[in-house]
């Protein structure tokens, strides 16, 4: 009679979804400006990049350039996604807390972050960073089920969360959970944080409960445990 059971519950777990990892690689991304937005599609699930930068003046979050960084173009820095505040920006491109611009007399300083927006709810399993030149990688993320607002606000990302070492790669606190979007920046508080992201790699949110199993499947196992016992008297 156990093995019966033993050989239900394999064709169980044949018939059932199982979640697996998906990695969006962006070491191949063209070396420059790449636009406000780029999209992937990894495994079935769409992935939006949308670059911004926050300015610490005015509190505002500006729509800002997705930039490439190829590391067989561009061998200072490392592959992986940056910001520029323009398609025409000489700044390394890097989420960093350093650059800033005079603005009538007064001097802003911006906060550039990269907001990753999913088509389904994923977990975040680790992301993966690189310095630029001697600086820091600490980091500020979020993530959240809701859709963001074009004119979201920082205070509006929820709660944040910290890593004070990314390189190469670390995990997300677990407190994030399922989320749709995961937004990533430089930690403000530790002087001259400027990375790239280079891949960052997530789990589709999947319930092997909330997948049916199909019908002929029950009918095929029922008859099985009937044979069984047929067999048995």
């Amino acid at each position: 009679m156990h093995k019966t059971i033993k050989l239900v519950c394999t064709l169980l777990v044949l018939f059932s979804s199982h979640a697996y990892a998906s990695r969006v690689n962006l070491y191949e991304e063209a070396n420059g400006p790449l636009g406000p937005t780029i999209s992937f599609n990894e495994d079935g699930v769409g992935v939006k990049v949308d670059a911004y930068y926050y300015d610490l003046i005015t509190k505002e979050v500006v729509a800002a350039v997705v930039v490439g960084i190829d590391g067989e173009q561009n061998i200072k820095h490392p592959a992986g996604i940056g910001v520029g505040k323009s398609m025409t920006s000489v700044n390394p491109p890097g989420l960093d807390n350093v650059g800033g611009a005079e603005v009538n007399g007064i001097f802003h300083d911006y906060l550039e972050f990269l907001v990753f927006s999913f088509d389904s709810n994923v977990t975040i399993n680790a992301v993966e960073t690189g310095g630029l030149g001697p600086h820091g990688t600490a980091a500020n993320y979020w993530g959240g089920v809701s859709i963001l607002a074009d004119n979201f606000d920082v205070d509006a990302l929820g709660d944040k969360y910290t890593a004070d070492e990314t390189a190469p790669i670390f995990t997300p606190s677990a407190g994030l959970g399922d989320v749709s979007w995961f937004a990533i920046g430089a930690k403000p508080e530790d002087a001259f944080n400027v990375f790239s992201i280079q891949t960052i790699q997530f789990t589709k949110t999947q319930s092997v409960s909330a997948v049916p199993v199909p019908a002929a499947f029950w009918l095929f196992a029922s008859a099985l445990v009937g044979l069984r016992f047929k067999k048995n008297k």
